[in-house]
């Protein structure tokens, strides 16, 4: 008689690093002797080599694993697992319970082949098994704890732990005995334990551009996007041949190794936790072993120049200087506050508006003014009226991007949403609707809109691939059969921006992942 095939199961596997080369092998051949002893066939097989099992987050392997049993599609009735680790080292005890009772509610129990209990769930397996769980996620925290007291023994030597050199500086790899023997390059390790690194001036070009960019900032009391911009427009080459940014000038600013002081410990990840940032008396700092770009004195006065610029104004000082611009042009206007410097959407986070900011000031601009600003979030309310309709119409494929009315994505797509202002001519008294497409992205997918003349609602709705022939001008100014919506796909009713969409995208699908430029 042929051999009785045995249960169907099941196996998932995990190393926390690549360094453990037969850890899955072991691991197979262990799962391998108890499927045969117990009557299993392993017939899938789920594995998460070099991931750690503190978060699930970074584990595909195990979060297939739950997908495929809570949505049914699994073709096995159980799960093998070498030990309760494998299954996860996790700090809460009651997380990788979660996970073990899912498989266990979809009538699939998890075995664990190397323990010397069975998981039986009677109640001295219950015991051990929560004694495992509370042993692995103290052996991952005790081993942290060892590594962090390691890594700052090490940095208080003035030796480098891990990370980029930055922008100004080189890697160099030293012997034991402190003998030069290599710059290391970008992705570049130590090849052996007793080797050190530390940190050494790099080109003299970048060397001239860090002091610069401190000269900026202490003389001409320049921030770091103003100092970001101005090294784009010089075409300054950035950091690893990138552009600029207004993060990597500000942490070129503050950090102090640039005056020759090592610091680590800035911010922590400790077990697999967001990044977050560490107060600086909990900061290792020694003096370094290579020399400072900057003195001291000139990273100390950049340091009181950023506490005096970011810290938080009141009320008050807010709206000082637009007392001192009422009382002396008698209006505000966005034209102004671009003269004197002042950002508008500062006053908005702060006041709500600018017109409840003009409020405080006891100032109320002409009834033009007002009533264009009411039609403005008349139509800002029809664009997140909008996108809230598609999101109903097809939950999880459009999403809001970072609260913009004017833009949307479709599955990742990025989408313009225009609303044109109604507009009609003197002569003829036909319609006509404005559309602002200064700063638009070409090669977009364009959700048109034509609005009512009580700005009511939407009239009518197109769809374009770009916007074509007319990218490059500040506006256009649209009517009934104009030439440029021959090329658009009218939408009868909304839910048709799905199905012509799709089609547009799948005729260009190099235009698919482009970015969204900001209208």
């Amino acid at each position: 008689m042929p051999p009785r095939p045995g249960v169907p199961a099941a196996q998932y596997v995990r190393m926390s690093t690549d360094d453990q080369q037969f850890s899955i092998a072991n691991q197979q051949a262990a799962i391998s002797r108890y499927a045969e002893q117990n009557a299993f066939t392993v017939v899938e097989t789920y594995s998460d080599p070099g991931r750690s099992g503190v978060v699930i987050r970074r584990r595909p392997g195990l979060n297939r694993l739950l997908g495929d049993v809570v949505s049914g599609r699994a073709c096995y009735k159980a799960i093998l697992v070498y030990d309760v680790s494998r299954w996860g080292r996790f700090q809460d005890t009651d997380e990788a319970a979660h996970y073990e009772f899912l498989c266990k509610q979809a009538g699939i129990p998890v075995h664990y082949c190397a323990e010397t209990f069975p998981n039986d769930g009677t109640i001295s397996s219950s015991i051990l098994k929560a004694l495992k769980r509370t042993m692995a996620g103290e052996y991952s925290r005790e081993l942290g704890v060892k590594v962090y007291e390691g890594k700052r023994r090490i940095a208080l030597s003035g030796f480098r732990v891990g990370g980029h050199a930055g922008f100004g500086f080189r890697r160099m790899m030293i012997s034991r005995s402190g003998t030069p023997k290599q710059v290391l390059e970008k992705g570049q390790y130590k090849a052996l334990q007793d080797d050190r690194v530390v940190l050494v001036l790099g080109p003299q070009a970048e060397i001239r551009l860090v002091r610069q960019i401190f000269r900026m900032a202490l003389k001409r009391h320049m921030g770091p996007t103003a100092i970001a911009r101005e090294l784009n427009c010089q075409k300054r080459v950035g950091p690893y041949g990138g552009v600029w940014t207004h993060h990597n000038v500000y942490w070129l600013l503050t950090n102090p190794k640039y005056c020759g002081c090592h610091v680590w410990g800035r911010t922590t990840q400790r077990m697999r936790s967001g990044c977050r940032r560490v107060g600086a008396d909990n900061w290792t700092v020694c003096p370094a072993q290579s020399p400072g770009i900057v003195s001291r004195k000139t990273y100390d006065g950049v340091q009181r120049f950023f506490a005096e610029r970011f810290k938080p104004k009141t009320d008050e000082q807010l709206l000082a200087p637009l007392r001192r611009m009422l009382k002396r042009h008698g209006k505000i206007c966005g034209r102004l506050l671009h003269k004197a410097g002042l950002d508008e959407n500062v006053y908005r986070r702060r006041f709500g508006s600018l017109t409840k900011t003009y409020a405080r000031l006891g100032w109320r601009a002409n009834k033009l003014v007002m009533k264009r600003v009411e039609l403005h979030i008349k139509v800002r309310n029809l664009k997140k009226d909008l996108i809230r309709q598609l999101q109903h119409l097809a939950p999880g494929h459009i999403t809001a991007i970072n609260r913009y009315s004017s833009a949307f994505q479709l599955d990742g797509t990025p989408v313009l949403l225009c609303i044109g202002e109604f507009r009609r001519t003197q002569r003829r008294k036909k319609p006509r609707w404005l559309f602002k497409i200064e700063n638009l992205d070409r090669h977009t997918l364009v959700l048109l809109c034509t609005i009512k003349e009580d700005y009511s609602g939407i009239r009518d709705v197109f769809l374009r691939k770009e916007i074509g022939t007319l990218w490059g001008r500040k506006y256009v100014v649209l009517k009934d059969r104009h030439w440029w919506l021959d090329h658009a796909i009218r939408l009868h009713e909304l839910g048709e921006f799905f199905v012509h969409a799709q089609q547009l995208l799948e005729k260009c699908p190099e235009r698919k992942q482009q970015p969204c430029g900001k209208p």
